[in-house]
Formats: C-alpha cells, structure tokens, sequence
C-alpha cells in the first residue's frame, strides 16, 4: 500500500508545474532545486468504527521549500510560498478521491509550520503540511 501511495503522491507533484524538484524520502542536506517537495511516511493507524465498518490511515509528513535568494523573506511568505503551498493543496484535493481495489479511498491535508531554515548561507522557507490516505475497509 505505502508504494501505491507514494507514486500516487509524487504522480500529482510531478503535474504540477511549479515544482521543481520531488524527494520521497528524507533528504540529508537540503534540496538542489527549487521550490521543492520533500515527503515521506510519518504512521499509520487502523480505526475501528463499528463491527462492519473501519479505515487505515497512512500520514505522511510533506515539506514545501523555496529558496529566497533573490527575492525577500515578505515575498517569500506573502505571496510566492502561499501560491505554491496552494496550487499542491488544490491538486491534491481534486486528484484524489478513488479506490484502490475495491476500498473507497480519500485523502485530507493539514497545514503546519512555516518558517525559515538557514544552511550553509542560504536561507530557505518551509511550509510543512500532512497528509493522510484513507483507505476504507468495510466489510
């Protein structure tokens, strides 16, 4: 299952033109290339509902990064990194909503910290957001 999802993640990233680069792994460092995409599994839980209905969630935690030389820290987190975050939320949200098998499947995305990262003298800012793949297992 987790390799299903990963390649449906990075299918949508890879649509989306303002993306530079996608990493789904752990990056040691930090990207080449920008904005970019870094995600990888965070858990994975099984709910229980009722004794006919239940779901697994996969969370995956996704990093959106861009490189702000060039530009300024206001740019940066007033327009160009709010736009990016948006145009991946939205592609998302509208790319999934399907099965897998014969398990209804959907997907939500929650927002969490933005800031900034300093590396080797160069500034980076970050939205981070999770993701979580739901995957219905009524019986």
């Amino acid at each position: 299952m987790y390799t299903t999802i990963i390649n449906k993640i990075k299918t949508i990233l890879e649509g989306i033109p303002a993306i530079k680069a996608i990493y789904a792994y752990p990056l040691e460092g930090s990207p080449k290339t920008f904005p970019a995409v870094v995600f990888f599994p965070d858990t994975f839980s099984n709910l229980i509902d009722t004794t006919q209905t239940n779901k697994k969630e996969y969370k995956f935690k996704m990093w959106i990064m861009i490189d702000i030389s060039g530009t300024t820290e206001q740019a940066v987190f007033t327009d160009i990194l709010p736009k990016t975050v948006d145009k991946v939320v939205a592609e998302l949200d509208s790319k999934w909503n399907d099965f897998i098998g014969s398990h209804r499947a959907w997907l939500t995305v929650d927002s969490g910290v933005w800031g900034l990262s300093v590396e080797n003298k160069s500034t980076r800012a970050f939205a981070e957001l999770s993701i979580t793949y739901n995957v219905s297992n009524d019986v």
